[in-house]
């Protein structure tokens, strides 16, 4: 709908939670898989971290959502647990995530 394009201009997921795939390549939002798994705390290894913001928040596929201060090629630093389970596992999926 058109409210979809006001409220989430900036993505490519709808208000229902749809993905919307013909949007701007820029619109994209990056997701990355975890290599490793365990308590929620330290670094969160993962495939890549390319086109991530250099610190934020995640949510992972697990429902975590994951405050990080730093990132390498392939690790998350400094994260700690903002909300949702306090475990990670392996090949959970993880996007970038915006605290409103």
């Amino acid at each position: 709908t058109l409210r979809d394009f006001e409220l989430r201009g900036d993505s490519n997921y709808t208000l229902a939670g749809d993905r919307f795939i013909l949007g701007i390549p820029t619109f994209n939002n990056p997701v990355t898989i975890t290599s490793s798994s365990g308590t929620i705390g330290g670094p969160i290894v993962v495939q890549s971290t390319t086109y991530f913001p250099s610190a934020g928040y995640l949510f992972t596929s697990g429902g975590s959502v994951i405050q990080y201060t730093g990132k390498t090629a392939t690790e998350f630093t400094g994260c700690t647990l903002y909300s949702g389970p306090n475990t990670i596992a392996n090949g959970e999926e993880i996007i970038p995530f915006t605290i409103s």
